[in-house]
């Protein structure tokens, strides 16, 4: 039983491997269910082996003591959180939450326990850092293309982050090897490096690539009286790795240098991306009000995404996804668990570093090692989130770490696992199996052939007989992918009869969520934009309403609000949420949609008005819906002349053009009879596009004689 016990911690070292895209989400799907599937069957092992004999219990260690209060208060957190069931199960996208954790402890404490020998450690290691090298290859070879160009690396982890922390965590374990192995063993090691290395270096992470370069720093300072060769290599490291680091940040404004190279244009611009760094810095500031909000056992787990609806920053108006974390580690923490949670998360950190420090057995090397394995997890982590391979590498090393400090007179948890003991582990192990496993693969494969379905009949058959049988983990992804073919359903050419049977269906599946979490922003507008599509806008106006009290800054439901007015012929509520959203985010889009409620109502002075107070970049942004409300006032001149007006009052506009820009004033022009305008606008049009002038100039005399500019955007 020891020997099939070590076969399975074997076996969850390929979980990075793990990928069929058969289930939602499969770079995480289907990684978690082998390896809680590989868990499940371990601690029913592992049971039957310390029923046997009890060396293989968990010890009385700060540790252990540690692990079992992070557990104990992040349940507490989910039961005294804004949303339990959230919290407790989370979905298939991230499947963490007090049932992710579980798991994650199972696995330490089997680890810890029942690894007795050196040499078993460093085999587990060596076969850890095989497959995270046959993962980079066949990530290598089958991204190859895109890797010619620059590109950053994917792989069977989905988010090239993952990749480079997932890489970064086994380049350190691959330093364990080294000290501790035979001299054989490390020839395999030397190869392993640079594939290693060159791999996270591939992912182009930011928060890696700098997790590598402080995590080395560390190592590189507790071993430096190591030998005259480790202060070389310091000063090696300095000079290839900081000094350069210095230089390049020094000349983040030389486009040319950026443009050329694309991992240090990611590096450089981390933190004035608008993309990113500003993103992280706004979502940031969302997590510390949260925090603010609850600071004691805070919202619970996977509740993030209701802080950030409720904090959204108005400035985040074109980075509006549903965020369901704030990049940052910490934070996460400090929002799920308040002060409370994050002290438990940290605790088994901090004994980590503490006792690493004051350990006397353990050398320079190993405590340089253990420091800088963490200094670079919690800097990787620190602009970012973890991923369940991240987490199994450093629950891993968390374990190793115990097992090099732990001494023989350490007591067991328990005195001796009895038969009641045994009959717990296996109820675990089926309870687990159930909803862990079972359950939630079951729904993914249900997801999967609901979204896959031709026939639209037996769509709306599997929706009404599979969601009442779907539990835990994957319910709110049930209802949330099945509200995603509304779309599909709304422009096909099927009978209205399928159609509203479809929008039925759907929204009393979204109903039912709606009663389980009946303050979730998201749920709330799943379920009225499927009740808007059905022409139940009294339902619809009800749920954004409360969507709009849990998320008053949030536009886009906002918006989604001010339309469904519009269409219950409710302009005038619809004109004055307008005006609150332009007050919220100067964002002149609702210009716009105010101008078409206008021209229903043929009042053109007003229609006239707004559209000219639409600002210069949502001009060009929305130009098609602009011409749109001139043409249906047959006054494409007005549009020409607004065209002309907005040029000469911004002589440097026309660096923002489009083609679909030169293309509406180009034909509104030619319509209109002014050709000569027309005309200039396809040779600027084709001559700033590379096109030689004389060309430009031949295509400008044909229009100008009254061809039809059209076929010069084609």
């Amino acid at each position: 039983m020891k020997r099939i016990l070590f076969a399975l911690i074997l076996l969850t070292a390929l979980t990075p491997l793990v990928f069929f895209d058969k289930l939602p989400f499969p770079f995480i799907t289907e990684k978690t269910l082998y390896f809680r599937l590989l868990v499940d069957i371990m601690l029913c092992v592992w049971a039957v082996v310390a029923f046997q004999n009890k060396d293989y219990l968990a010890k009385q260690t700060p540790l252990n003591f540690a692990v079992i209060l992070l557990a104990s208060v992040t349940l507490l957190t989910a039961i005294f959180g804004y949303d339990f069931q959230y919290s407790f199960w989370s979905g298939l996208e991230r499947m963490e939450g007090f049932m992710g954790l579980f798991y994650l402890l199972v696995y330490f404490f089997i680890l810890s326990s029942s690894l007795k020998k050196p040499q078993q450690w460093l085999t587990l290691f060596m076969f850890s850092c095989g497959v995270a090298c046959v993962l980079v290859l066949w990530s290598v070879f089958k991204e190859f293309q895109a890797v010619k160009v620059g590109e950053r690396l994917f792989s069977n982890l989905g988010n090239p982050t993952y990749l480079g922390l997932y890489l970064l965590l086994h380049l350190f374990l691959l330093g364990f090897i080294l000290f501790e192995s035979s001299s054989k063993t490390k020839r395999f090691c030397y190869l392993m490096l640079p594939i290693l290395l060159i791999g996270l270096l591939m992912t182009q992470s930011r928060s890696t690539i700098l997790g590598l370069l402080v995590g080395v720093l560390v190592l590189l300072i507790f071993t430096i009286k190591s030998s005259p060769k480790i202060r070389l290599f310091l000063g090696v490291f300095v000079l290839v790795g900081v000094v350069p680091a210095v230089a390049l940040f020094s000349f983040r404004d030389n486009k040319q240098l950026l443009e050329n190279h694309t991992t240090i244009n990611r590096v450089i611009t981390v933190l004035t991306s608008k993309t990113t760094g500003i993103s992280r810095l706004n979502n940031w500031e969302i997590a510390f009000e949260g925090f603010k909000e609850k600071p004691i056992l805070g919202w619970g787990q996977e509740n993030y995404q209701v802080v950030f609806a409720k904090y959204f920053k108005p400035e985040m108006y074109n980075d509006a996804p549903w965020y369901d974390r704030s990049h940052n580690f910490l934070l996460d923490a400090l929002v799920s668990g308040g002060i409370v949670g994050i002290l438990a998360f940290l605790l088994p950190f901090g004994l980590f570093g503490y006792f690493t420090v004051r350990f006397k057995t353990l050398s320079n090397v190993q405590k340089g090692l253990f420091i800088g394995v963490l200094v670079a997890y919690f800097t990787h982590n620190f602009f970012g989130f973890d991923s369940l391979t991240g987490m199994m590498a450093m629950w891993l090393i968390l374990a190793y770490w115990q097992f090099k400090i732990s001494e023989t007179k350490d007591k067991p948890l328990i005195p001796s696992l009895k038969i009641t003991g045994l009959f717990t582990c296996f109820s675990l192990a089926i309870l687990s199996f159930y909803f862990g496993f079972y359950q939630p693969l079951n729904t993914g494969k249900q997801i999967v052939k609901i979204m896959q379905e031709q026939d639209l009949g037996q769509t709306i058959q599997q929706i009404q007989t599979t969601y009442p049988k779907t539990i835990g983990t994957g319910t709110s992804d049930f209802a949330e992918q099945i509200s995603f073919l509304s779309e599909k359903v709304n422009k096909s050419q099927i009978p209205s009869d399928f159609k509203n049977a479809y929008l039925q269906a759907t929204s009393d599946v979204l109903k039912s969520e709606v009663e389980k979490h009946p303050n979730h922003p998201r749920v709330l507008s799943l379920k009225s934009s499927i009740d808007a599509d059905k022409g139940d806008f009294t339902s619809a106006i009800q749920g954004f309403e409360a969507v709009k009290s849990l998320a008053p800054n949030r536009h886009i439901n906002l918006m989604q609000l001010a339309g469904i007015y519009t269409r219950n012929q409710e302009s005038d509520k619809a004109l004055k949420l307008y005006d609150e959203i332009y007050k919220i985010n100067k964002y002149s889009e609702v210009f716009i949609y105010k101008a078409m409620i206008y021209s229903e109502r043929s009042d053109t002075l007003k229609v006239w008005k707004e559209l000219q107070n639409i600002d210069n970049q949502v001009f060009i942004q929305k130009i098609e819906m602009i011409r749109f409300i001139y043409g249906k006032h047959n006054n494409l001149q007005r549009f020409v002349n607004e065209f002309d007006r907005r040029e000469k009052q911004t002589p440097t506009l026309p660096n923002q053009y489009t083609k679909q820009y030169y293309f509406e004033w180009a034909m509104a022009a030619f319509v209109t009879g002014n050709f000569a305008q027309s005309a200039n606008q396809i040779f600027r049009y084709q001559f700033g596009n590379g096109m030689d002038i004389n060309t430009a100039r031949k295509n400008q005399e044909l229009v100008r004689n009254g061809k039809s500019p059209a076929e010069y955007f084609r």
